[in-house]
């Protein structure tokens, strides 16, 4: 099992590797909805993977307690005390004490689940995670932002097609050499478009670095985030295929 899940994460990682993840750009929200519902599903599906996997591996370990558990209740009662040694003495063996092979099979399968550690695993999931959370935080300003910009552009465009009228003007590029004309500067009017066209640009531009953000968040999530998952797990997969050599299954007795 174990070299079978060990060759399909290395050609996962290869895969991933070789990718161009590198010039992935950001959909934003304001593009498409479907951007912030890829987000949330990947968002899931990383919880997901994080149970999926603490589970897995927890649950080989319980099996491999309780099975060891109940072969040990065989063991007649000298066998028994032979376990209950002191700190600091060799570690239970049943091979030693004559038991039969199922008895060593089990014990050295326990003893080697609980020598390799899926702490880097989860922790890089969990990580992977927060990147991920963290991309769609980002996603979110940028929806509040893009509307902020909007409403602002909206609300400029409006108030200048009111002056425009006011002022008799027949097109835009005359409402434009009016705000130039140093003979306005002092008009209200003109001084509060102003005003509205600067925070149009302001909100632009902050706008525009959301997206820029958001682009650089997306590019770097792959390589971030998931590739170091799939070191992790191919080295977590590496350490199992050489542990569970160790397994005395064949001729366990050991005297």
């Amino acid at each position: 099992m174990w070299k079978a899940v060990l060759l399909c994460h290395e050609k996962q990682l290869s895969a991933i590797q070789d990718s161009k993840m590198h010039l992935i750009k950001a959909v934003t929200i304001s593009q498409s909805n479907a951007a912030a519902v890829a987000t949330v599903e990947l968002e899931r599906e990383l919880a997901k993977w994080y149970r999926c996997f603490n589970k897995w591996i927890s649950s080989q370990r319980s099996y491999a307690e309780a099975l060891n558990g109940w072969l040990r209740k065989w063991l007649t009662e000298p066998e028994v005390q032979e376990e209950n040694t002191p700190d600091g003495a060799p570690p239970f063996s049943p091979g030693k004490l004559g038991a039969p092979p199922v008895f060593v099979i089990s014990n050295d399968w326990l003893q080697v689940i609980e020598m390799v550690s899926k702490n880097e695993v989860l922790k890089t999931i969990d990580q992977f995670s927060k990147l991920v959370h963290e991309y769609k935080k980002t996603q979110e300003k940028e929806h509040r932002q893009k509307r902020k910009a909007d409403h602002a552009s909206r609300d400029y465009n409006k108030r200048r097609k009111v002056l425009q009228r006011e002022l008799g003007l027949s097109t835009s590029l005359d409402m434009v050499a009016v705000m130039e004309n140093t003979h306005h500067s002092h008009d209200n009017r003109v001084i509060e478009l102003e005003k509205m066209s600067r925070k149009k640009d302001e909100e632009k531009t902050k706008h525009d670095e959301i997206v820029k953000h958001a682009h650089l968040a997306a590019s770097a999530t792959l390589p971030v985030g998931l590739v170091p998952v799939l070191h992790q797990i191919v080295s977590f997969s590496q350490e199992n295929v050489q542990k569970y050599t160790s397994i005395r299954t064949r001729g366990a007795r050991v005297h």
